[in-house]
């Protein structure tokens, strides 16, 4: 916020921020409401019920360690519980001995459904993708692995998306920005400052190659090979069709898309310059070939015509 003094348009006072100081993200937006909310309210029934769960089998271990008793009532208090306590019964009833009541729990059932619950909270958590990636390289081939975690991935992909731009895009916005102005970012090409009238440069494009961005650039590289496989036998047919095409940005797009280091792609005005020379150097192979060729041609004439050669090639 500026303010202005309205006659001699001095500025008289500044505040605020360059850009915004604070950045939050939504795992998923609630509804038409710009409020989001987090997976764990997603996984919270699940939660309760898993609470549940784990307090009867807490029980059921309890009674298994110190199970009730039955006993007949003339027994009462002379039952020992202790470890190497000894009650003492008549022999002649062995019914009236003290035993063990109500102990037929089944704590494999409840450590199943226990298994299950988490297994479902795992799910809602995105916990199986975090393994796939810490697990798929043991298991699976390169080709294998990469369309594994496409697939895998792109049930996260909305959230990554969220995450990307509205908290870390906007974060490292802020961050070259604060850098900028306090002039620790290195002098920038004269190509940069061209493009904003040489007052400053226009803020950088942020480029993801962690695994799961890269998982889900793949997806992209999968479907165009796909996209192209398809269209092969139409190619064949009118090869004109490729003209839609801006074969260089696909390159260069999939070339990052893979994951593979930039310093490997050249730049495009080399790129240029390259295929300039070559084009060059085509055109005066043409022009060598055209000239031994009509050199050739005059050769025979030449010799057909008794060593004369006729008047219009003469010219």
């Amino acid at each position: 916020m500026t303010c202005v003094h309205e006659d001699s348009k001095q500025v008289v006072h500044t505040q605020g921020y360059y850009e915004m100081p604070a950045h939050v993200t939504r795992y998923l937006k609630w509804g038409t409401s710009p409020y989001g909310f987090a997976p764990t309210w997603i996984a919270l029934p699940e939660a309760h019920k898993l609470s549940l769960l784990q307090k009867q089998m807490d029980v059921l271990a309890e009674k298994a360690a110190n199970p009730p008793i039955l006993a007949p009532a003339s027994l009462e208090g002379e039952i020992g519980v202790g470890a190497l306590d000894i009650t003492y019964v008549n022999d002649i009833d062995p019914n009236r001995s003290p035993r063990e009541w109500a102990t037929s729990g089944r704590y494999d059932i409840g450590q199943d459904r226990i298994a299950e619950k988490k297994k479902t909270i795992q799910e809602i958590m995105h916990g199986d993708l975090f393994r796939l990636f810490a697990q798929i390289d043991r298991t699976m081939t390169a080709t294998e692995a990469t369309l594994r975690e496409a697939e895998k991935v792109m049930q996260f992909s909305p959230t990554f998306s969220a995450l990307t731009s509205e908290y870390l895009d906007p974060k490292l916005m802020r961050i070259f920005g604060i850098l900028w102005r306090q002039g620790k970012m290195p002098t920038p090409p004269e190509e940069l400052m061209m493009l904003v009238g040489g007052e400053g440069v226009p803020l950088p494009n942020v480029a993801y190659n962690n695994r799961i961005s890269l998982a889900i650039k793949a997806k992209t590289n999968t479907s165009y090979a796909e996209y192209m496989a398809i269209q092969q036998p139409l190619v064949e047919l009118d090869p004109s069709i490729l003209d839609n095409m801006d074969s260089d940005t696909q390159f260069r797009d999939g070339w990052r898309n893979a994951g593979l280091p930039e310093d490997g792609l050249r730049s495009e005005i080399d790129v240029e310059e390259t295929r300039a020379a070559r084009a060059e150097a085509q055109a005066q192979q043409a022009q060598m070939e055209q000239a031994a060729q009509g050199a050739s041609i005059a050769k025979d004439v030449s010799a057909a015509n008794g060593g004369q050669l006729p008047e219009e090639m003469m010219g």
